[in-house]
C-alpha cells in the first residue's frame, strides 16, 4: 500500500510555518498517511494526528503566548517548568494515547543517560511532546522507562527515519532551520530573556543543528523537503502567526508540482 509521510523538524517559536505547510496540502486535497515530528514538529504533528486542521490549529496558538507558558521548575531540573504546556495540551488531547490518533504518529525524543535517540511510537500524547519539547538546562526531562528523555533535536531534528518506520514508503520533509538568512545581533531587549546572550546562544545552537540535520538527510533523504524561510526569526522569541504561516503556504507552493505528483502517486 502507497503511504505518505509527513516529517515536521523542531524549530521553536518558527512553528507556525509548520501551519502553513499543512494548510497548503489542505488545499491541494493531499492526505498523509503517517506523520512524525521532533520538539514543535511533535507538537504540530501530533495535533495533525489527531484529527485538527491546520486553522484550528493556528486559533489555538493565537490564545497561547510565550509568558503564558512560562512558569517555575518544581523539579529545579530547568529553568522553566512544563505545567503550563502540559494544561494547554492536555486540554487539546485529553488522556489519550498514541495508539489511539486516527494517523500513526512519532515523536523524537534522546535519553540524555544514553546518548541516543528514543521514537515515542505508543503510551501517552501529552507525555510524549513534553519529552520531545524538553529542551535540557530550560526545561526538565522526563522520566519514562527508566529513561531521560529531552528535546529529540539534540540527535535528529528532522525525523525522517521515524516515520518511515511508521510505513511511509514516500516523505515530505519541512525543516524550519535550512533557511540561510544573514545572522544579526539584536538590540532590542526581552523583558524575560537576555535577548543578547540567548541571540548568540541559539546562533550556536541553530548552526549545530543545520548540520546534524543535513547529515541525517543524506542518511534518510525525504522525496520533498520543504524549507520555510524562517530562519531570520528566533526560537526564543514568537515569530508572528500569520508570517510563520505565510512563509509556509510559500514554502509549499514552490513545490506545487512535486507535491501534486505525490498526491498521484498516493492515489494511484
Amino acid at each position: 500500500m502507497r503511504k505518505l509521510g509527513l516529517a515536521l523538524g523542531g524549530g521553536g517559536f518558527r512553528g507556525s510555518a509548520h501551519l502553513g505547510v499543512a494548510l497548503e496540502l489542505e488545499r491541494l486535497h493531499i492526505g498523509v498517511d503517517a506523520i512524525s515530528g521532533t520538539s514543535i514538529g511533535a507538537v504540530v504533528g501530533a495535533l495533525l494526528a489527531a484529527g485538527y486542521r491546520a486553522a484550528e490549529i493556528g486559533r489555538t496558538f493565537n490564545f497561547v503566548s510565550a509568558r503564558s507558558l512560562l512558569g517555575r521548575d518544581p523539579t529545579r531540573h530547568g529553568l522553566l517548568g512544563q505545567q503550563k504546556l502540559a494544561a494547554v495540551l492536555t486540554d487539546l488531547l485529553g488522556d489519550r494515547t498514541i495508539e489511539e490518533l486516527p494517523i500513526p504518529f512519532a515523536a523524537l525524543t534522546v535519553d540524555l543517560i544514553s546518548g541516543f535517540e528514543v521514537v515515542l511510537d505508543r503510551g501517552s500524547v501529552v507525555e510524549a511532546l513534553l519529552a520531545s519539547t524538553a529542551i535540557p538546562g530550560l526545561f526538565p526531562p522526563r522520566i519514562h522507562a527508566g529513561r531521560l528523555l529531552a528535546d529529540g533535536g539534540l540527535r535528529v531534528n528532522l525525523p525522517v527515519a521515524a516515520v518511515k518506520q511508521l510505513g511511509a514508503t514516500r516523505v515530505i520533509a519541512v525543516d524550519l532551520l535550512h533557511d540561510d538568512a544573514p545572522f544579526t545581533l539584536l538590540a532590542k531587549q526581552s523583558r524575560w530573556l537576555p535577548t543578547r546572550q540567548t541571540a548568540l546562544a541559539e546562533r550556536a545552537i541553530v548552526l549545530m543543528l543545520q548540520t546534524i540535520t543535513a547529515a541525517n538527510l543524506r542518511d534518510n533523504p525525504p522525496d520533498l523537503l520543504i524549507t520555510p524561510a524562517v530562519n531570520a526569526a528566533s526560537s526564543g522569541a514568537f515569530l508572528p502567526q500569520a508570517a510563520g504561516i505565510a512563509a509556509g503556504v510559500a514554502a509549499a507552493a514552490r513545490h506545487h508540482e512535486e507535491l501534486m505528483a505525490l498526491r498521484e502517486w498516493r492515489l494511484a
